[in-house]
């Protein structure tokens, strides 16, 4: 919970320096809900427009009315090229306040397309530039004027002469003039620069197309915006750039590192957020553990950056660490790891519970096999202990084949992974502890409902071990129609239960030797009605009712306790039909000995379409039943 807390202080502290920093470029955001033509602007958009707050709708319609008219066919034309071929667009126009006031802006979009190649949302940004625009006229119209903007400019401001080499092609270009905000934003004294190419100040300049990037500039007379990142300055600057005359351009810029820097850090916020969501995702809906370590260790090599990981496992029986699954490695040689806690770099993690970091595997291989970290080519490892509410379940290691000093946001989201792997072991464990408690409850339900079937058959010794038979026979002949899963379940413990309706008929009628009168034949005939009386009260046992209740009733209506027809019968119920009239007639009874295979089957036979469902019979007749005779 601290963790999380620190994580959204964190994300509101950098949000709110990306509005500051935004308020400082006078970048304002924006974004237009395509489906709902809904439209969204940043606290600096809305300034920009001249919006207020609560009182102006920011419509499309709104937006685009405050465009100078010269100006707003670009607007709309620059959308449809978005929506149309997909490019995004980036241009500069004027915007018409109150009191005839003229803002210039650049505007960049870019549209967003769904899984269906839908439209979803067009997003990007607004920034004034006015005063870059006004610039111009003013150096073009007074020399003073020029000069004075040139020395107090709050943006760096360099005049270039463009290089060409033989073939025409930009190569360098010359420092002429520098004001001093430039030399305050790059740290390069204007006084030592004038006259030299840029290849001689700056190292590794040509890499970075800026050259080219300012010749287009000069060879074209059309104006350039865009971001640059100095790698040799460690600096991120936002560039304007234009032609003053033939062979030269002007570049005007500002620093926007620590904008860029907040950005990319609430970015990387973001997406470690995303990740942690769907870890959670995969540890609530996976039921193997494996599915949530490979969800796990994606997410540990995308969100840090690594090039490998793996998560072992802790063997209390044998005071071990074993490799459970890893990735982003060359080979198997690591896949059989086996490490008692204690020894090398993953077991003092796991003995001590404190992520263990070492920057230069080379020199400190620990448990591993210096050829293995040569063939891995492996040169930095940090190793996480995974435990769960006090409990060591194991360790999640990290590789890089490059040195590495981990900063401590990096090894702070390292143990956050380790919890949640922590989490989702404990998450398995608990649901392999409810499955078995869920198995151990079936299992003493049924045998409850097998000793109810035996205390039937046990009041009725002419019967006895014919709901074991019969249970047995339904379970086979429901196979055969196409019961599965929880239909068999049902079906099984519906013929265990078939007679318990004869719990509430007197032994008078029940165990009367000789021949029923009718009233007798009427009390036993409610056998069915008690056993689904008895058994709707029990909800486990709801779904089984179908056969105790059913299976008297005959194909042509003739059965009881409803005198159902055909297809209205429950299908369990006509097939526990055949299958009880063959026990029964398979089996001795005092008043007469048990029929052969041969009488039995010619009988079910001779009912079909009458007491039996013809299918089911078939179905029944087509299995040898040799095997179950009483």
């Amino acid at each position: 919970m601290d963790q999380d807390a620190r994580s959204a202080n964190a994300t509101t502290e950098e949000l709110r320096r990306l509005r500051e920093a935004q308020h400082l470029a006078r970048l304002g955001c924006w974004e237009v809900n395509l489906q709902s033509s809904g439209i969204w602007l940043s606290d600096e958009a809305r300034r920009i427009f001249e919006l207020d707050s609560v009182r102006d709708d920011p419509s499309f319609a709104a937006l685009l009315g405050a465009v100078h008219p010269d100006d707003r066919p670009t607007v709309e034309s620059s959308f449809l090229c978005a929506l149309q071929d997909r490019v995004p667009w980036r241009i500069v126009v004027r915007l018409q306040m109150r009191g005839g006031r003229t803002k210039w802006v650049e505007g960049r979009c870019e549209t967003v397309f769904g899984p269906r190649d839908e439209p979803i949302r067009s997003t990007g940004t607004v920034q004034e530039i006015t005063e870059l625009e006004e610039m111009r006229g003013e150096l073009s119209s007074a020399r003073v004027q020029h000069r004075l903007l040139f020395e107090h400019l709050p943006l760096g401001m360099a005049l270039h002469e463009l290089i060409l080499d033989d073939t025409g092609t930009p190569a360098d270009y010359v420092f002429l003039a520098a004001n001093p905000a430039f030399e305050r934003l790059t740290g390069l004294p204007v006084a030592n620069i004038l006259g030299k190419r840029v290849t001689e100040v700056v190292p590794g300049i040509e890499q970075t197309g800026l050259i080219a990037r300012y010749g287009q500039v000069v060879q074209t007379g059309r104006p350039a915006r865009f971001d640059q990142h100095v790698e040799a300055m460690g600096r991120h600057f936002e560039v304007v750039a234009y032609r003053s005359r033939p062979g030269r351009f002007v570049a005007l810029f500002s620093d926007v590192s620590e904008a860029r820097r907040t950005e990319r850090r609430a970015q990387l916020r973001a997406r470690r957020l995303e990740a942690l969501r769907r870890i959670d995702v995969a540890i609530t809906s996976a039921s193997e553990l494996t599915v949530t370590f490979d969800i796990l260790l994606q997410q540990a090599v995308a969100q840090l950056e690594v090039d490998a990981a793996d998560i072992l496992v802790f063997d209390s029986t044998s005071g071990t660490l074993r490799w459970a699954d890893g990735l982003g490695f060359r080979t198997d040689a690591l896949r059989g790891t086996r490490l008692r806690v204690g020894r090398g770099h993953a077991g003092v993690a796991a003995l001590e519970r404190r992520t263990v970091v070492i920057p230069r595997l080379a020199d400190d291989p620990g448990e591993f096999d210096r050829a293995v970290v040569g063939s891995e080519g492996l040169a930095f490892c940090a190793v996480a202990p995974v435990v769960a509410k006090g409990q060591l379940c194991g360790v999640l290691e990290v590789f890089m084949r490059r040195p590495f000093e981990p900063p401590p946001d990096w090894l702070d989201f390292l143990e956050t992974l380790a919890g949640q792997a922590a989490l989702a072991v404990d998450n398995l464990n608990l649901f392999g502890n409810l499955q078995r408690s869920n198995l151990d409850l079936a299992v003493a339900y049924d045998a409850t409902i097998e000793g109810w079937s035996r205390a039937l058959d046990l009041r009725d010794k002419e019967t006895e071990g014919h709901s074991l038979r019969v249970t047995a026979m339904t379970e086979r002949l429901a196979a055969a129609l196409g019961f599965s899963g929880a239909e068999l379940v049902h079906a099984r413990r519906g013929a265990l239960l078939h007679d318990i309706g004869k719990v509430g008929i007197p032994d008078a009628v029940l165990l009367k030797p000789g021949k029923l009168t009718d009233e007798e034949w009427v009390i036993m005939r409610r056998h069915p009605v008690l056993a689904r009386d008895l058994l709707q009260r029990i909800p486990y046992l709801r779904p089984a009712i179908a056969i105790p209740y059913g299976h008297h009733e005959k194909w042509d209506g003739s059965g009881y306790p409803l005198g159902l027809r055909g297809e209205d019968i429950p299908l369990a119920a006509r097939m526990f039909a055949v299958v009880d009239v063959w026990d029964a007639l398979r089996s001795d009874r005092p008043y007469r000995p048990a029929w052969s295979e041969d009488k039995t089957r010619q009988h079910i036979a001779s009912q079909i379409g009458s007491h039996f469902d013809p299918a089911v019979a078939r179905a029944f007749l087509d299995i040898d039943w040799r095997d179950t005779t009483p």
